[in-house]
Parts: C-alpha cells; sequence; structure tokens
C-alpha cells in the first residue's frame, strides 16, 4: 500500500499483518483543510483477501481523528460480480475519489457512490481512495487484488 498527501508530508512507515491478509505499511500525512481537526493526520490500512462472506476483495481506507469521532475515506473492488463501492465520511464538502487500475484495461476514476463493473477474469488490480480530486488531497492505494 502507498500513501500520498500534501507538501511536507511526514512518513511514518510500518508494517502490520492484517488477520488473513498479505502485510499493510500505514503511513500519516497532513491533513486538507476541512473536516475533523485540520491539523489532525490522516492513516491509511489496506488489505485485499477474502472476506467474512467468502468474497476476495480489495479495501483501501483513510481516516483521522478519535474513534466515535472519526472522519474517513474508502474504497473497496470485489473481484466476484466486479462492484466498486466509494465512501465518504469526511466532512470537506468534496467527493472522495477512487482510482482503480486493473492491468489491461488502465485506470478508470470515480467518485462517492456503487458501480457495477466488466472486466477479464484474473487481471492485477491496485485501488487508490482520495479524499478529493485536490492536489492536497491525501491518498492511499492498495496493490494486488484481481479481477
Amino acid at each position: 500500500m502507498r500513501v500520498r498527501g500534501t507538501k511536507g508530508v511526514r512518513r511514518g512507515l510500518a508494517a502490520a499483518v492484517l488477520a488473513g491478509a498479505a502485510a499493510v505499511t500505514l503511513s500519516t500525512a497532513p491533513a486538507q483543510a476541512g473536516g475533523v481537526g485540520a491539523n489532525a493526520t490522516w492513516d491509511c490500512e489496506g488489505k485485499t483477501g477474502i472476506d467474512n462472506d467468502g468474497r476476495e476483495r480489495t479495501t483501501i481506507v483513510c481516516f483521522k481523528g478519535p474513534v466515535g469521532n472519526r472522519s474517513a475515506v474508502s474504497a473497496t473492488f470485489y473481484a466476484k460480480g466486479e462492484h466498486l463501492d466509494v465512501t465518504d465520511n469526511f466532512g470537506n464538502g468534496r467527493a472522495t475519489v477512487a482510482k482503480l487500475y486493473v492491468r489491461g484495461s488502465g485506470t478508470a476514476t470515480f467518485t462517492t457512490g456503487g458501480y457495477n463493473l466488466s472486466y477479464s477474469e484474473n487481471k492485477y488490480v491496485e485501488l487508490t481512495v482520495c479524499t478529493s480530486s485536490s492536489v492536497n488531497a491525501v491518498c492511499g492505494t492498495e496493490a494486488g487484488g484481481s479481477t
């Protein structure tokens, strides 16, 4: 997983293993203006694997703030049925942006919502979520999924 943010990004990298998933790298970056605590830092976590319902999925979530008062943006791509969900729980007045790269098809950009898609099977996937389309947006990427 890669994280990028605004100028002057403080990168604190630490590997973690999520239950049943590959290693994930965590990083923080300064938040863009707005939302909960404009000076708070963002954390992004990604996971590619099988969910509790037996579906293969690739997920990336970026969040900041204390539990119970947390701002977050996320994107999840489900291989079976090729469905993408983009969620926005960050009160910055801008839509969350997700970019889905599928090997052989290129990159498609989506905003907050749900999308039924169609791709060739067993293609490599990278999923990026950003707090907005702004150049100051905080983004995280999870790689390694498939269609």
